[in-house]
């Protein structure tokens, strides 16, 4: 099944914060699938918004992985959910056990220091 095309109003919201927003949050703001907005920036050749990573912040990924999901540690780092699993993959990090679940309503910055 394919999805619908894009429209011209939801091309004019890509265009204007492809590289103010993450894909992902492009993607809930126009209740579009992930894949679907990643693929449209490329195929039109449309710079999005990169993270590169310092060598603090994937010192803190190898420290939090292990212990804690992937959302809560995105928001600790201030990046999108999906960049944490592309970069842990990068890093050869796995899970060995079930980690902690932790509340994204009670989250502190404090909670992030690691």
């Amino acid at each position: 099944m394919f999805s619908k095309p894009i429209t011209r109003e939801e091309e004019k919201f890509i265009k204007e914060n492809a590289e103010k927003l993450s894909i992902s949050e492009i993607a809930t703001a126009l209740g579009r699938s992930y894949f679907t907005i990643q693929k449209y920036l490329r195929l039109l050749d449309i710079p999005s918004r990169y993270h590169k990573w310092t060598p603090e912040e994937d010192e803190k990924l190898r420290k939090l992985w292990e212990d804690y999901q992937a959302g809560y540690i995105a928001i600790c780092l201030g990046v999108d959910e999906d960049c944490i699993y592309n970069r842990a993959k990068r890093l050869g990090l796995k899970k060995k056990r079930i980690v902690k679940k932790r509340s994204k309503e009670k989250l502190e910055e404090k909670d992030c220091i690691v």
